[in-house]
């Protein structure tokens, strides 16, 4: 995986986590009917799960114990996303 690659995804993940902590302070119901547009978690939730699975799947096949825990908690973090946007 290429180390530019990786800071682009991570970034993804991290930025998309401070939008999901800004959204969720706000209080707001996932669909408030009066506001004309709803605000846009899923597709911050569906660009997290993408760039998730591309670290996870770069780190994969490597045998560094510790990229391993790394695979091992994206997948767990991306079973929880695919739960969050099924619903």
């Amino acid at each position: 995986m290429s180390s530019n690659n990786l800071e682009d995804d991570i970034d993804v993940v991290e930025s998309g986590y401070e939008f999901l902590l800004a959204y969720a302070a706000q209080g707001r119901p996932p669909h408030d009917e009066a506001q004309s547009s709803p605000p846009h978690a899923r597709p911050t939730v569906e660009n997290m799960l993408a760039a998730m699975t591309r670290i996870k799947d770069g780190f994969a096949n490597s045998s560094d114990e510790f990229e391993q825990v790394i695979v091992s908690d994206l997948s767990k973090a991306n079973a929880a996303l695919k739960f969050v946007l099924a619903q």
